[in-house]
């Protein structure tokens, strides 16, 4: 999990700045950003503290991150780039909530 965090906070200086995000140099560093959270495969909590791996949060997490993918393969940098934004805004939203919570 610990991976996942660092790869979401290295995405955020090239998500901020769509003329970053689609320079050649910085392909790399996105696919393998995008790479890291293509395995995230953990558990979203439900109420009193439960965990499920299954469920709507960890498809659309999960699905979120294969069309960004995709559209950074298929240089639609921009789409892949708001795309990426939303995720990462629901994995700093819901882990910094967390976070608060304990």
């Amino acid at each position: 999990m610990r991976d996942a965090l660092v790869a979401v906070l290295a995405l955020q200086p090239y998500l901020s700045r769509p003329d970053l995000f689609r320079a050649p140099e910085s392909q790399s560093q996105l696919q393998g950003a995008l790479a890291t959270l293509a395995t995230v495969r953990h558990g979203f909590y439900q109420a009193r503290g439960t965990m499920t791996s299954t469920g709507a949060m960890a498809t659309l997490f999960s699905r979120q991150v294969e069309l960004a993918s995709k559209e950074l393969a298929a240089k639609n940098d921009e789409a892949a780039r708001l795309r990426l934004t939303g995720v990462t805004q629901l994995c700093l939203n819901c882990h910094l909530r967390r976070q608060a919570k304990t």
